[in-house]
């Protein structure tokens, strides 16, 4: 009976727990006594309230401008495709060349979050989805293939955002509270 109390309405414990720190070789540093009593009594851990929040809240920040960069091309398309004189199979290949870079990274993005943490990972996926928003019209006024190249790179920045903020959830949010941030999160998305 007390066990389920525990699960109805879980409390936060005062230890100092946090998410473990994992080393560059992939382990997780020792465990402290105190959180090992605080999961064994079925408590949250004490992530403050604050910490996760601003997680969950530059999460979904980084969803936002993801579907902002991942869409402004496809606005962009029509006036570059009069500048450039590109044809249909041309555009067509400028918008696919996105998604080949976008889909290569899925999985292994997941593996490196699990890794080496959902905060570095994402922190690359935004910087380099960012720097190649900012290259791809440089890179249209040069060459096709150098656009392309860019649209593939901005594929692979984008394609990690996903499993990196997932990584972040687990690690940073309280048990209860992942389904809420998870909604929160995926509606910048859209």
């Amino acid at each position: 009976e007390d066990d389920l109390q525990t699960i109805q309405s879980p409390t936060l414990c005062n230890a100092s727990c946090g998410p473990p720190v994992i080393s560059a070789s992939g382990s997780a540093s020792p465990v402290s006594s105190e959180r090992l009593a605080c999961e064994e009594r079925g408590h949250l851990p004490s992530i403050s309230s604050y910490r996760w929040k601003v997680v969950v809240f530059h999460s979904f920040l980084s969803f936002v401008i993801c579907n902002v960069d991942r869409i402004n091309l496809s606005v962009a398309i029509l006036p570059m495709a009069s500048e450039f004189s590109w044809s249909q199979t041309k555009k067509g290949i400028v918008q696919a060349s996105f998604f080949c870079g976008y889909i290569s990274t899925g999985i292994l993005g997941g593996r490196v979050a699990d890794r080496i943490g959902g905060r570095r990972v994402l922190a690359f996926g935004v910087a380099a989805w960012s720097l190649m928003t900012f290259l791809t019209p440089i890179a249209a006024h040069f060459s096709f293939p150098g656009l392309l190249l860019v649209r593939v790179m901005l594929g692979i920045g984008e394609g990690v955002a996903m499993p990196a903020m997932n990584a972040l959830v687990k690690s940073w949010v309280p048990t209860t509270f992942i389904s809420r941030s998870l909604a929160f999160i995926y509606s910048g998305m859209h």
